[in-house]
């Protein structure tokens, strides 16, 4: 009887997953890590804050003057480029964005990475694309596990005012800010 037990279980989850009830798993991609369904009293800042992967992401949103704004009431998504997705960018793009001078077009930059509302894996998954705070909309390929370009990571990181993806490459939107991010290091300013 016990042995059955697996076999059991593998038969009734695709029947949950169907019927909605979470089980905690992307379906499209099994490499996508998932972190859980625990919600954590911190904030989205707080909890990016406590997380060293994090540590650019949090600097960036210093700067861009967003603590605020992620630290409120409101439910919000936010897709995470680690400190590597950040550290990939053209050499002097980071620097050049944290300046104070840049502050407008790095809060456009940060605003593509998030979306209104606490959507988890499933229901991001679920969507051809989604609209961000940016104005603009990011692709969603499910199948590959994907926003736009990058690959989500890890998924499902609750905090007490959202939910994080983690992904592997900063977003750029379709303006002349990607058309400007792409320029040499020699001509950042």
């Amino acid at each position: 009887m016990i042995a059955l037990l697996p076999l059991s279980i593998a038969l009734v989850q695709p029947l949950l997953t169907a019927c909605g009830t979470s089980t905690n798993t992307i379906s499209r991609d099994p490499k996508v890590a998932m972190s859980g369904d625990t919600m954590s009293k911190q904030n989205l800042v707080q909890l990016l804050q406590a997380d060293s992967r994090f540590s650019i992401l949090v600097a960036a949103v210093k700067a861009a003057g967003l603590v605020e704004v992620l630290s409120g009431s409101a439910k919000f998504t936010v897709f995470a480029p680690s400190n590597k997705a950040f550290e990939a960018l053209p050499p002097g793009t980071l620097e050049s964005l944290l300046k104070p001078e840049n502050k407008e077009t790095l809060k456009s930059i940060l605003l593509y990475h998030v979306a209104a509302g606490s959507l988890k894996a499933a229901d991001v998954l679920a969507k051809e694309s989604i609209a961000t705070a940016q104005g603009k909309s990011v692709s969603v390929d499910a199948d590959n596990a994907r926003i736009n370009a990058s690959n989500i990571v890890k998924t499902d990181i609750f905090a007490s005012n959202g939910v994080i993806h983690e992904i592997d490459a900063v977003l750029l939107p379709p303006s002349d800010v990607a058309a400007n991010m792409t320029a040499p290091a020699s001509d950042c300013k």
